[in-house]
């Protein structure tokens, strides 16, 4: 095996040694690190001071959220018919609970009597 000594990339270097191969490497800089990454990463004590991604925060935390919180209703709440836009003018276009038709109000209902009294009356003659 012919004798290594070459001077590689940046600083490393390979010797041989006996049957081994020793890979000599210098000190990492931030400044090859930023050049590998294309940016410059965070150091650990900036990385300190950073919340992690899923957290949580209290109520008094959140600049205003009380506030908002207090302008708004309860989920559980009513409200009477004139608090509800035109709901008074809407319920007055329709028709009471109890009321009742004519069987010529109701759309083909003689037809479905008239053809069912067809019906029994076959059967009762069978």
């Amino acid at each position: 095996m012919p004798e290594l000594n070459n001077q590689l990339h940046s600083g490393i270097t390979v010797v041989e040694q006996g049957e081994n191969l020793v890979l000599t490497v210098p000190p990492v800089t931030s400044a090859v690190v930023t050049t590998a990454l294309g940016f410059t990463p965070a150091s650990t004590t900036e990385l300190a001071g950073k919340a992690d991604t899923v957290h949580t925060h209290a109520i008094a935390q959140v600049t205003g959220l009380q506030a908002g919180l207090d302008g708004k209703a309860p989920t559980v709440h009513t409200h009477t018919v004139a608090q509800v836009t035109d709901l008074e003018g809407v319920l007055d276009g329709k028709a009471p609970t109890g009321h009742t038709h004519t069987i010529a109000q109701v759309t083909d209902l003689q037809t479905a009597l008239d053809a069912l009294d067809a019906r029994i009356t076959a059967l009762e003659e069978a």
